[in-house]
Parts: structure tokens; C-alpha cells; sequence
């Protein structure tokens, strides 16, 4: 009885040391792949896509003249004949206008349009941006989910082999029948975490196939071992690239560019449109007439129209200056939130995998041997591996919490 103890306690022990935390690299092909899958797939970004391309062609449509305008009528006098040539009031009319607009106009609404294009450009970027942050999260929540469950599997595995010692000490009088049931009831728990596991990683699926783009598809998504991905820059360099590279602020900034190209052009409303009118009169036998004329309209509501658009687009401008700086606080106080984020997870982990969970270890395994012997009682030994449960799970709640962190930086930067 004595040999299958020892034989029972030596394969929990090497059990134990087999759960190493495994490294891997969270720049993987793998979520690199998802990654571009889902910016290929999102109908958002194609939509997004089209309604850019579609405001490139309005640039040439708003610097172009309004198309010129040709008329021909004929007047006749009387109701009896028709008396072209012989009536003197009598005659076939053509003409010809063209509208003109206000000088510089053309080119300000065709600047206006080019500015919205860029806009919807730094949009797509940072819908891009978006994108990736939002794969990438949801495919570190189902690592997390997966590597749970692998640690619960693994204890409750170990918990299998207490309870076998516990059976044997209790078939020898050396235990009592209570140990034996609380190493029972504790996998039994563990079971219970294993089958909520398994539900949130089939949901985690869900969400990683629909932000994929993935539509009628079964097959679950394999999250691979990552490795913890190194910050070389320091966060002021972080925020300087951000601020230069951003496309949320430059979308924001190109925002203060059209309002600053709408301002000018209300000013400019004050020179009004004028239109051009050639006409030519043909009388038959009689001599032929012809006419010029301009047209233009008069301001006499400038102060109800043209006065308010100027303070409208001035007010325009200084919302979109107040949102530009308001997305600089946002970008410099999300930085130092997650790196602030990043450093504190780079702190617990280091002080799980070299401190916590090797001196736990220690310890279930001297308790281990203790409780073959009688010298530690079962509640000790599971309160132990309980503990080393809990410091492996925090462990990678950490590594995924710096990983997230090190997305949301990326997006804020404007580094895809």
C-alpha cells in the first residue's frame, strides 16, 4: 500500500511541474491573418470605401460652370396665320446664357470637396484602426477563455490524484472519509468552471466570426500560443507619432480646413453670380435683331442671409478647433492610460511567474509529500493548489490585459 502511495505521489509531482507557462508570439501570422480578414470583409469599411471614392468625383463637378442654358421660341402675332416675314411684331428667337460664378468660387468648392474626400479617407483609416483593436481583443479574450481552460483541466486532473491518496489513506485508516469528498467536491467545482468555460469560448467564437465577416460557418476559431509583445518607445514618442500620424486627429484637422474653406467661401457669397444672356431674332422678310444682356441679383437681404453665414461658418470653425483639441486630450490621456496599464501587468507578471507560482509550487509539493505521511492534512494541500489555480489564471489575465493594452496604443497611434 505504502509503494502506491509513493508511486501516486511521484506522478502528481511530475504532473505539477509539467504546468509551465508556455510563451508565444501575439504578433502571429495568425491574428496578423484575422486581421486583414476582417478589414476585407467589414461591409462598414466597404461602405466607407465607396462613399470615398464616390466623393473623389465630386471634385471635378464643383469646380466645373453651370452647363449653359439655349432657348428657342417663336412669337406670332395674331391667332389666324402664321405671319412670319409679313408681321412686324412676328419673329423666331434664339438665345444663348451662361452663369458665371463669383470670383474663386469654383475653386473653393472644388478645395471643399478634395478636403471631404481626405476626411473620408482618415475616416477609413481609423475605422481600419478600429478594426484591428476590436480582432485583436476579441481574439485575446478567447485566449484567455482556452488557456483557463487548460489550467482548470490540469488541476483538476491533480485533483484526481489527491483524491486517489486520500482514497488510500482512507482505506488504510490513515485518513478520514472527509478529505476524500473534498477533493470530490472540488472537481466537481472545477467541472462546473469547465462547462461555463466551454459556453463563453463558444460565444467568443460567435464574436470573432461576425466581426470577421464569416457568415454560416461552424468551425471554431484556434487561438495559437502568443509571446509578450515588447514596448520599445517610450510614451513620449508614442504620443509624438500619434499626434503626427493619428487619423482620428487628422480627420478632425481636416475638419478645421473645411470649415476654415467654408468661411471664406460665405464671404465670397457677398460678390454675387451674374449670367450672360446672347439672343438673335430672325423676322422673316424684316431685318434681324439681336440683344445682350447681364443679370445679377441683388443683396438686399445680405443681413438676413450673407451676414449669418459668415457668423455660422465662423462658429463652425471654432466647434471643429475645439474638437481637434479635445482629440488630443483623449489620444494623450488614452497613451498613458494603457501604458500605465502595460507597465502594471509587466510588474504582476513578473512577479506571478518568478515569485507566486514557483514558491507555491514549493509548497503544494513539500504539503504533498507531507500529506502521504500524515504530516499535512487535505485541506492545506487543496487550499494550495487552489492558490496556484488562481495565480496561473491571474497570470495570463494580466498577459492578455498588457496585450489589449498594447492594441488600443496602436490605434491611437495610427499604427496598423
Amino acid at each position: 500500500m505504502f509503494n502506491n502511495q509513493k508511486k501516486s505521489l511521484y506522478m502528481v509531482i511530475v504532473l505539477f511541474q509539467l504546468l509551465t507557462i508556455i510563451p508565444v508570439h501575439a504578433e502571429t501570422p495568425g491574428i496578423q491573418a484575422l486581421i486583414k480578414e476582417a478589414i476585407n470583409n467589414n461591409p462598414e469599411i466597404q461602405a466607407l470605401e465607396l462613399k470615398t471614392k464616390a466623393a473623389g468625383l465630386r471634385i471635378s463637378q464643383e469646380k466645373s460652370l453651370p452647363d449653359p442654358m439655349f432657348m428657342i421660341g417663336y412669337q406670332n402675332e395674331g391667332f389666324k396665320a402664321l405671319n412670319l416675314g409679313t408681321a412686324p411684331d412676328s419673329e423666331l428667337m434664339f438665345s444663348l446664357s451662361q452663369t458665371f460664378i463669383s470670383w474663386g468660387i469654383t475653386e473653393l468648392k472644388g478645395r471643399m470637396a478634395e478636403v471631404e474626400r481626405q476626411s473620408f479617407e482618415y475616416s477609413l483609416d481609423n475605422l481600419r484602426l478600429q478594426t484591428a483593436t476590436n480582432i485583436t481583443e476579441l481574439y485575446f479574450d478567447l485566449f484567455l477563455v482556452n488557456k483557463q481552460r487548460e489550467i482548470i483541466q490540469s488541476k483538476k486532473d491533480l485533483f484526481a490524484k489527491i483524491e486517489q491518496l486520500a482514497l488510500s489513506r482512507y482505506a488504510s485508516n490513515a485518513g478520514k472519509q472527509e478529505e476524500v469528498l473534498m477533493a470530490q467536491v472540488e472537481q466537481y467545482m472545477l467541472q462546473e468552471q469547465l462547462e461555463m468555460l466551454t459556453r463563453t469560448n463558444q460565444a467568443k467564437n460567435a464574436m470573432l466570426q461576425a466581426a470577421l465577416g464569416r457568415d454560416n460557418t461552424t468551425d471554431n476559431i484556434i487561438s495559437v500560443p502568443v509571446e509578450i509583445t515588447a514596448v520599445n518607445e517610450s510614451e513620449e514618442n508614442l504620443m509624438q507619432q500619434a499626434f503626427s500620424n493619428a487619423p482620428m486627429l487628422k480627420e478632425k484637422q481636416s475638419m478645421v480646413e473645411f470649415g476654415l474653406l467654408k468661411a471664406e467661401m460665405s464671404r465670397r457669397d457677398y460678390y454675387a453670380d451674374f449670367t450672360v444672356n446672347a439672343g438673335y431674332v430672325y423676322k422673316g422678310s424684316m431685318d434681324p435683331m439681336w440683344n445682350l444682356s447681364v443679370a445679377f441679383p441683388l443683396p438686399l437681404y445680405a443681413n438676413n442671409k450673407q451676414d449669418a453665414a459668415v457668423k455660422e461658418t465662423g462658429l463652425d470653425v471654432e466647434r471643429a478647433k475645439k474638437e481637434f483639441d479635445a482629440a488630443r486630450i483623449m489620444i494623450r490621456a488614452g497613451i498613458k492610460d494603457n501604458m500605465s496599464m502595460i507597465t502594471a501587468s509587466e510588474k504582476l507578471m513578473i512577479l506571478y511567474k518568478k515569485g507566486l507560482i514557483p514558491k507555491n509550487r514549493q509548497s503544494f509539493d513539500l504539503m504533498l509529500s507531507g500529506y502521504s505521511t500524515g504530516m499535512t492534512d487535505a485541506i492545506t494541500i487543496i487550499s494550495t493548489l487552489k492558490r496556484q489555480k488562481d495565480y496561473e489564471e491571474q497570470y495570463w489575465v494580466q498577459f492578455v490585459q498588457h496585450e489589449k493594452a498594447i492594441a488600443k496604443i496602436k490605434e491611437l497611434a495610427g499604427l496598423l
